[in-house]
């Protein structure tokens, strides 16, 4: 479950959103195991939450230590280059009483959190619901703005669309934000072979209880040429939908527009339109696929998630300000 690599792959490449989800589950249990709180829903009875009495840990430690939880999810999403600096632990006890009350509490009750958090895995990992024609049509969408703002040199439709998925600062697809973002991310992957002429070979089959989403080919012309120099700008667009998805409207960078379009980034453009049905098609597979089996080491699992209990306790004893 845990990113362990020593280079910049992941060893649970087709884990990602499932251990991404079932860390942000951990991040949301914290407060209540610290405070002594009972946890409003159990995805298991098998083991007891241990409550202790005064004193309680304050939200202060909560958030602490959810900002280590990020750290971590921060790593398993975006690889080991996202960590800039690391500070030595300190030599020193925590001298806040709420501290040490915080790091009794999870050393009691690091068997309950890691069954609590596979329970949670075996209920939620095959339960994905949503509808493939608005799936179908949202991705479409997505590529006719990224191409567009391709084309033109601006940003202001990949934010318009990383925005749509808010109304307010509401998230209108509230725990499907992982999902949604690995597709995009894999219709980025996608993209960046179509811009280029270069054969999409990891066409996806799905489950046989969900029928394939349409037959379409893609569509190569070498005639457009030099696809390749908009591939950073269209990575980077598809990027901008991403962080606003994940970390909400306020993460979105300020619009900007260009004055027309670059010859060699319309080429992608017209590629990108071309093959409109096919990305769709395929990226409706991919989420597909994203509802099969789970398969995966619960002994493992609750290894690292003990690891992790054991790592983002000791920091919060221990001060640290990094990873």
């Amino acid at each position: 479950m845990l990113f362990r690599s020593s280079t910049t792959s992941t060893q649970i490449v087709n884990e990602v959103p499932q251990t991404t989800a079932a860390y942000n589950y951990l991040k949301s249990i914290i407060p209540n195991i610290i405070k002594g709180i009972p946890l409003p829903t159990l995805y298991q009875t098998a083991t007891t939450q241990v409550i202790i009495g005064q004193p309680i840990s304050s939200t202060y430690e909560a958030d602490a230590l959810q900002d280590k939880i990020d750290i971590i999810t921060n790593i398993i999403r975006n690889g080991p280059d996202v960590v800039t600096s690391r500070e030595p632990i300190d030599l020193e006890i925590n001298p806040s009483q709420e501290a040490v009350h915080a790091f009794n509490l999870l050393a009691v009750n690091k068997t309950f959190i890691k069954d609590e958090i596979v329970a949670f895995i075996n209920a939620t990992a095959n339960v994905f619901n949503y509808s493939r024609e608005y799936c179908y049509r949202d991705v479409g969408i997505l590529v006719e703005n990224i191409a567009y703002d391709a084309a033109f040199g601006g940003n202001q439709k990949a934010v318009e669309s990383g925005l749509a998925y808010y109304d307010g600062v509401i998230s209108k697809i509230s725990g499907q934000e992982t999902q949604t973002a690995s597709a995009i991310d894999y219709l980025n992957q996608m993209v960046q072979a179509v811009i280029i002429n270069s054969t999409w070979t990891n066409i996806l089959t799905v489950p046989t209880s969900v029928a394939p989403f349409g037959t379409s080919a893609q569509v190569r012309n070498t005639v457009l040429l030099k696809g390749n120099i908009a591939a950073d700008s269209i990575d980077s667009l598809f990027n901008i939908v991403v962080t606003i998805i994940n970390n909400g409207p306020d993460a979105a960078p300020e619009v900007y527009k260009s004055a027309g379009p670059d010859a060699a980034f319309v080429s992608a453009e017209i590629l990108m339109q071309a093959n409109r049905r096919f990305i769709q098609e395929d990226t409706i597979n991919y989420v597909n696929n994203l509802v099969k089996a789970f398969p995966y080491s619960k002994m493992a699992c609750k290894r690292d998630v003990g690891l992790i209990v054991d790592s983002i306790a000791t920091d919060l004893l221990y001060q640290t300000t990094k990873f």
